[in-house]
Order: structure tokens, then C-alpha cells, then sequence
């Protein structure tokens, strides 16, 4: 998935795929085909086994074939609807239950844990009730199907005890009839009620991964590249251009236009909303959806590529693995020991040592020591352009100014958002740019 694509969904509904759709495709699927082998041999078996008893009883499991084989076609375009509306429901579950799972420190420093049970059963009503549907459906389908096999299985045995009053068959076929024609039709009816399952997991597959189509193809992780979505690294320095450029959100963002140059050192300023952090998402390629151009180098640059080949970012969402330091750190496993903590040295974090584990996303740091993490593995990647954001926003002065010394220092381009702007950082800093909110009156 391209960025935008992604973060159109909490990752609780993404974690759903993995935890929920892809059983369920193989449940609606491969265990399907094996049944639906099981069933077709065992109806296959009862059909020869009616034929030896006499023809007319092939005749009559091949009518009762055509007829329930009818049957599931008035079913089939629901049933889709149904399996695949149930998994979107359980996906959205998941991804409620575990947002308020997450929220359980403010539960309990606010004493509102009757919110908790409030919206977790309102989450759970809405899903049983959509499973409860679904298992409504699939029970009047297979009712309709035992309808037709029973209504089937009595005129043959009716006609069948017919034959044995005229001494056309002997009276132990009529034993034999009985049990040949209930299992031809529960053998057939599973068969054809599973084939719709199938279709169903089939469909299921295709629109959970439609943005994969033909790309089912494993790879070594060392191999895995997005092409689509790269810009490779230029072999000269990289200038970047703004002309024109809106975001169609709802205040509508609009910028100046701006060149940043090979070479030279930027600060970016602003109000809250102002859309700085928005203005540099669309230049890396983790916003599409804009109009106007960015050039790389002069060319246009598609709204679907990035150029992380030659840009390290530091966004505001700090993400860290439970993993070692040097792990969380060099994500490619590209630096020693050393060169992991003489960085940890350089950003402020004596006290740690790149095998020091942290836990699920950083959660035994203090958010100081997260922000100069997440500044240490931009720094670490050592791209021609560093790009950060708001990097020492829960920092002190002192500690602030020592990460924005490393920054200039770290990079040949360096493209700072920041709210707060003192005498030293301006002395290394070539441009400061302003960009004003939609409702803010220039100075």
C-alpha cells in the first residue's frame, strides 16, 4: 500500500487482516475445496450406487442435482456482501476494542470506566448483530437447500416402493434407496452451499488485496523494493521546489513558492495549522492528494513517489520497536556498537547502551528521551538532506540547542520546523521561511 492508503485506517483494522480476513480466507477457501473433493466423491459414489438399482433413479438425483444447484444462485450475491460486510465489521471491532484497550490510564485516572463499558457495548452490539444477520442468511440458504433434498429424497422413495409393488427391483433396494438418497443430497447440498463459501473467499481475497493483483511473488526482505513509489537517489545534490502547491483539506492550505537548495540550512515557522508538517509530508511523498508542483531537480515529481533514497525524516509520531537501542536506532544494521553510542553520546543519552531493550513503543522512555531517539535514527541513516520536525519540541533550551547544533552539522541539507527560533540556531541557519495560516494577517 502507498502511505495515504495505509493511513486511511486505524492499524487495528489493518491488524484485522492478518488476525481475521486471512482465516477467514482460508477457511472460505482451501478448507472449502478440500470439502467440496469430500462431498463430490461421496455423491459421485451414490449416484453410480442409485444407478445400479435401477436407471430412472440416476434420472431422478440428476433433476435433484439441476434443482439444487439452483437454488444457491438465488443466494449468491448477498452471501458475498454478507461475508465480506462481516469481516469489515469485525475489522472495525477489533479496531474499537483495541482503542479503548489503549485508553485504559485515562479511564482510570478520570473513575470513567462506565464510558468503557458504554462504547465497548455499543461495539459488540453492532458487530453480533451484523454476525447475527449473516448467520440468518446462510441458515435460510441451507434450508431452502434441505427443503428441495427432502422434497427429492420422498419422491424417490415413494417411486421406488412403487418399483418393488411391481416386482421391478427387489424389496432390499427400497433399504438401499433409503439410505443412498440422504446421502446423495446432504453430499450435494454441502457441496454446492461450500462452492458459494468458496466464491466467496475467492471475492474476499480479491477485494482485500486488490492493490497487490499480480504482484504474489515472495521475496527476500533484502530484495523488497516499492519501485513505483521511489525516486532513486540522484547522483547530484537534490533541489526541491514548491509552485503553487494546495491541500485540499478543510481549512484548503495553501503555500509560497519555495526552493530549497543544495547545501543550505532552513528553518520553518509558523502558527499551529498553519501546515508546515502537511507542506513537507507532500514534498517526501506521504501526502498525494495535492495540486500545484514539487520539483526534484527541476522534474516533476509524482504525487506517488517519495525521496527517502536521499532524504532522512524525523516526523512528530515517534515510533519505536520493542527491540534493542542499536536496533531501534540503525534499522538496517549498517552501524558497530560504537558508532551507536557515540551517537547516543552525542544526543544526550549517556546513561543508555545500544543492546538496552526498550519496550512496545518506547513505553519505559520519557518522552525527551523518545524525541532524541527518533532524532538519532535521522541522523544515523546520514542522507544528503535531513528534514525534521519540530525535533526538540519536549527538550530544554540547553538540550534543545545541542540536538539543533547536531542537526546542522549532520547533513548537507537541513530543513528544521520549528516554533522557536534563538540567536544561536539563527547564526547556522541561511533562510528562515514564514508560512502564515489562511487566517492570519501578515506582520
Amino acid at each position: 500500500m502507498n502511505f495515504e492508503t495505509f493511513k486511511a485506517k486505524d492499524h487495528g483494522e489493518h491488524l484485522s487482516l492478518y488476525i481475521n480476513d486471512i482465516p477467514k480466507m482460508i477457511e472460505l477457501t482451501l478448507d472449502k475445496y478440500i470439502s467440496r473433493i469430500k462431498m463430490a466423491t461421496t455423491a459421485l459414489g451414490s449416484f453410480f450406487a442409485l444407478m445400479t438399482i435401477h436407471y430412472s433413479l440416476a434420472l431422478i438425483a440428476i433433476v435433484a442435482f439441476l434443482l439444487m444447484s439452483f437454488v444457491p444462485k438465488l443466494f449468491q450475491s448477498k452471501l458475498r456482501n454478507y461475508i465480506s460486510g462481516l469481516q469489515n465489521e469485525k475489522a472495525i471491532y477489533t479496531s474499537k476494542m483495541r482503542e479503548l484497550l489503549q485508553g485504559y490510564t485515562t479511564f482510570f485516572e478520570n473513575i470513567a470506566f462506565s464510558i468503557f463499558f458504554k462504547k465497548s457495548t455499543i461495539a459488540t452490539k453492532k458487530y453480533t448483530d451484523y454476525q447475527l444477520k449473516t448467520q440468518t442468511f446462510t441458515a435460510s440458504m441451507s434450508a431452502c437447500l434441505t427443503f428441495v433434498n427432502g422434497f427429492v429424497s420422498a419422491i424417490a422413495v415413494a417411486y421406488v416402493s412403487y418399483l418393488v409393488l411391481k416386482n421391478r427391483v427387489e424389496v432390499g433396494a427400497l433399504l438401499a434407496v433409503l439410505s443412498l438418497i440422504p446421502s446423495f443430497g446432504s453430499s450435494v447440498i454441502q457441496f454446492l452451499s461450500e462452492g458459494e463459501f468458496y466464491k466467496s473467499g475467492l471475492s474476499l481475497f480479491n477485494e482485500t488485496f486488490h492493490f497487490a493483483k499480480g504482484n504474489y511473488k515472495l521475496q527476500d526482505s533484502s530484495d523488497i523494493q516499492i519501485n513505483e513509489h521511489t525516486i532513486l537517489a540522484s547522483p547530484s545534490p537534490l533541489s526541491i521546489s514548491v509552485k503553487n502547491v494546495s491541500l485540499p483539506f478543510e481549512s484548503q492550505l495553501s503555500f509560497p513558492n519555495l526552493t530549497f537548495l543544495p547545501g543550505k540550512k532552513y528553518a520553518i515557522m509558523g502558527e499551529s495549522g498553519s501546515g508546515k508538517s502537511s507542506l513537507i509530508k507532500a514534498v517526501i511523498g506521504e501526502i498525494e492528494n495535492y495540486s500545484g508542483q514539487i520539483l526534484i531537480n527541476k522534474a516533476v515529481k509524482k504525487p506517488s513517489q517519495h525521496i527517502f533514497n536521499s532524504v532522512s525524516y524525523m516526523n512528530q509520531e515517534t515510533f519505536l520497536f520493542n527491540d534493542t537501542i542499536k536496533n531501534n536506532i540503525d534499522l538496517l544494521g549498517n552501524m558497530t556498537d560504537d558508532e551507536v553510542q557515540n551517537l547516543l553520546n552525542n544526543v544526550g543519552l549517556n546513561n543508555f547502551s545500544p543492546n538496552s531493550i526498550l519496550q512496545e513503543n518506547g513505553k519505559n522512555l520519557s518522552g525527551g528521551q523518545r524525541q532524541r531517539l527518533a532524532f538519532a535514527r535521522a541522523v544515523a541513516r546520514k542522507k544528503d538532506i535531513l528534514i525534521l520536525d519540530e525535533p526538540t519540541a519536549n527538550l530544554d533550551a540547553q538540550s534543545a540547542s545541542t540536538l539543533e547544533k547536531l542537526a546542522t552539522k549532520s547533513a548537507k541539507t537541513v530543513i528544521m520546523i520549528t516554533h522557536r527560533m534563538n540567536e544561536e540556531l539563527r547564526s547556522t541557519i541561511d533562510e528562515v521561511i514564514t508560512i502564515r495560516s489562511k487566517n492570519e494577517s501578515p506582520r
